[in-house]
């Protein structure tokens, strides 16, 4: 039995023990010298319509643990025409996690055919996946900005993720939607928001941070994107700004003093300030930062 048999058995068998996970966890670790060998045998499973619909979630974390082999199946079986609507997401989710740059023609016919794929996580009203919007967003091709700002209308659609997708596309564009947005959106949306500007860096959202400043509520200070403007209330509302980019979530609330002091600089600021001016925007606020 040559070696890619004798990984596919082990890989089968691993499949159907007790406790799959565990079971697919030190299959992996055994695997670590020869990580294309199991990534060939996750493809052969994931090409066969029985495994596959057993499988998948197994099959998918494999893939996503494999690096560059994993990758490489990745991109094959995204670009397998008969695709079904379930594969076609649980492989997006993997590449997106994964931050692989899928090819944007693949993504292109993904979005034409993005209301026929069904799902609940599907979309709403036509809209793309939330999946295939942070594909787009990763993407690097500016040509999906339109598609993307045109769901940051729409409240059923998953707009929180095509403001962040904008943002990693550098499409300051759309600074000024986003900005003007953030009274209307909460939770997670508003953070994706907030966070979307930060990788923009654009000085256009100033006026419409100041605004919103001075309307909100003093607890949700916090949650805007004041260093990458280069304020002197930054360290003061936001105890720690590189762990908020690296993180994708908002700082700490800040103490019960912070925000009072914090408001008034804020919204007492002038637009003709030197401190923002584009040579005080955070070299590192830029769209793709991970």
């Amino acid at each position: 039995m040559g070696d890619h048999d004798t990984v596919l058995v082990r890989l089968r068998a691993t499949l159907r023990a007790d406790d799959p996970w565990t079971a697919l966890y030190a299959l992996h670790l055994l695997s670590t010298d020869r990580p294309g060998t199991l990534a060939g045998a996750v493809e052969e499973l994931y090409r066969s319509d029985t495994d596959r619909t057993a499988f998948r979630p197994y099959l998918s974390w494999l893939l996503r643990s494999l690096g560059e082999p994993g990758e490489a199946v990745l991109l094959r079986l995204l670009a397998t025409p008969e695709l079904s609507g379930d594969d076609r997401r649980y492989l997006l989710r993997t590449a997106v996690v994964h931050g692989l740059r899928l090819p944007a023609e693949l993504l292109r016919t993904y979005a034409q055919d993005a209301p026929a794929s069904g799902g609940v996580n599907a979309g709403t009203g036509g809209s793309p996946a939330p999946e295939l919007v942070d594909a787009m967003g990763l993407s690097g091709d500016p040509s999906f900005a339109p598609l993307l700002g045109a769901l940051l209308e729409d409240p059923a659609a998953p707009r929180g993720r095509a403001a962040l997708a904008l943002g990693r596309l550098g499409a300051r564009a759309w600074t000024a939607p986003i900005a003007g947005r953030l009274s209307e959106v909460t939770g997670l949306d508003h953070t994706a928001f907030t966070v979307a500007l930060e990788l923009m860096g654009d000085p256009a959202a100033v006026p419409h941070l100041l605004r919103w400043l001075a309307e909100s509520g003093e607890e949700r200070v916090y949650d805007v994107p004041t260093h990458s403007y280069g304020s002197p209330a930054a360290t003061r509302s936001c105890r720690s700004g590189q762990t908020a980019r690296r993180t994708r979530r908002p700082c700490a609330p800040p103490g019960p003093t912070a925000a009072p002091s914090a408001r008034p600089q804020w919204c007492g600021t002038s637009l003709s300030s030197p401190a923002h001016g584009p040579g005080s925007l955070s070299t590192r606020a830029r769209a793709g930062s991970g």
